[in-house]
């Protein structure tokens, strides 16, 4: 038997969910998997410390701005909205 695991941060997964519908591979199926393989909860830091990243100066040289910094919270606020226990209470 291979004992296949894969290791994936929480960095990684908040870039899949906050870039999916842009390159067409939303799902509901997977972002139902995305809200389990994060325990089914998303805090506001989480979402604030993942968005931070379109504002460094290495995103801000690879043209990120304040508006995908925005975008990301937004994205992030709705998947945790319909996806996450935390985002039903």
């Amino acid at each position: 038997m291979i004992d296949n695991k894969l290791e994936v941060s929480l960095y990684d997964i908040l870039d899949l969910i906050n870039s999916a519908e842009d390159y067409g591979f939303y799902d509901d199926v997977l972002m139902s998997t995305f809200a389990e393989w994060i325990g089914g909860k998303l805090s506001d830091e989480d979402i604030e410390e993942y968005a931070q990243t379109y504002l460094t100066e290495e995103a801000k040289s690879e043209g990120y701005s304040k508006d995908d910094y925005e975008y990301a919270i937004d994205k992030l606020k709705e998947f945790r909205l319909e996806f996450c226990k935390n985002g039903k209470d």
